[in-house]
């Protein structure tokens, strides 16, 4: 059955404008939004050209204090969003404001669909299994660099408690049944791929669970050389640990909407401070002290204290998607942040 869809509003913030007006203006004059890199010093990068968003007052839609706590892409989609909406024309004044929505579980995807339905005047209700919310970016935002991160994930704490969403704690949700004809968004996120098919699997440390806090010894090998994998291990390293990367594909951080900066970065941190990366390797047995693996040249056994499994994670929903019943981040497909905020935030605008 085909859906019909209305456009009620556009926002951007982009290189070639900060505003839809401009960007289209820039576009048909033919305007190039690539240039030299200006935010940081390149001369050691092999890359020196990148689109960079310039001349944008943040505060102008943004509290000052909470643009502070805010990374620049963060910024960068929260004005995006406020001119869409105002573009919108929607007056809540007029729109019906006891409508309401259910949302299962709290992380970013989460949080972002409750934040702009309770804009929009809808009544969003969040149900959280565990104590707090944030889901599984609290771990993604653990390492000591993603100090913006932890501030975008307190940002979003505050918008529910200042937006007076109501949020029940300590309550699992697997059957929708008695919630039919509502709308509901489902924010379950995903679960580690266990490699259960390798002897000792069950020695490793998930990756999730070692951010979460799980102490590792002195010589750690990392299990998948994807974007968790890499940032682990560049953690584990600038604490003076000696890691080991261990990657089934020829490149490390080969998925795809990795910022580019980022991915050349962990790459090139690696080389220069020498840390071991096996590429093409398949892990083969995890032992006390010690894993196997297969590669080109062939097995190799590679000493260490700890493994930290990161293999990939795999949707967890709960529901089937389809009438009133919406999937948001991780669990419709596993993405990256950017991908869950806009998902969320489409979904949100789409409910009537």
């Amino acid at each position: 059955m085909s859906r019909r869809v209305v456009i009620t509003g556009l926002g951007t913030v982009n290189p070639l404008g900060n505003n839809v007006e401009t960007t289209w203006d820039n576009v048909k004059k033919g305007v190039c939004g690539i240039d030299e890199i200006t935010r940081i010093d390149t001369t050691n990068h092999a890359v020196k050209l990148a689109g960079e968003v310039k001349n944008l007052d943040v505060t102008a839609v943004i509290d000052k204090k909470d643009a502070r706590r805010m990374d620049r892409y963060a910024q960068y989609a929260v004005v995006a969003a406020d001119e869409a909406f105002k573009q919108s024309g929607l007056d809540m004044e007029k729109e019906d404001a006891e409508r309401c929505g259910v949302i299962f579980s709290s992380g970013i995807g989460g949080m972002e669909a409750a934040r702009v339905l309770a804009l929009r005047g809808h009544k969003p209700i969040i149900y959280e299994k565990s104590d707090k919310l944030g889901g599984t970016f609290i771990a993604a935002s653990a390492e000591s660099y993603k100090g913006k991160l932890r501030d975008l994930l307190a940002w979003y704490i505050r918008q529910m408690e200042q937006l007076h969403v109501e949020v029940h704690f300590g309550e699992e949700v697997s059957d929708l049944s008695a919630l039919e004809g509502q709308q509901v968004i489902v924010a379950t996120g995903s679960t580690p791929r266990v490699l259960q098919g390798v002897p000792g699997h069950e020695k490793m440390i998930e990756a999730c669970e070692y951010l979460i806090g799980t102490p590792v010894g002195q010589k750690v090998a990392v299990i998948g050389g994807g974007l968790t994998g890499s940032e682990i291990a560049y953690e584990l390293a600038l604490q003076g640990k000696e890691v080991t990367i261990v990657e089934m594909k020829d490149d490390l951080v080969s998925q795809k909407g990795v910022c580019l900066a980022n991915s050349s970065y962990l790459r090139e941190w690696f080389a220069l401070h020498e840390v071991p990366v096996y590429l093409e390797t398949t892990l083969k047995e995890v032992k006390d002290g010690c894993i196997i693996c297969t590669g080109e040249d062939g097995e190799v056994t590679i000493p260490c204290d700890s493994v930290i499994c990161s293999a990939g994670y795999l949707p967890a929903p709960i529901a089937k998607e389809g009438g009133k019943v919406h999937l948001v981040g991780d669990c419709r497909k596993v993405g990256n942040l950017r991908s869950v905020i806009w998902r969320a935030y489409e979904v949100a605008m789409a409910i009537k």
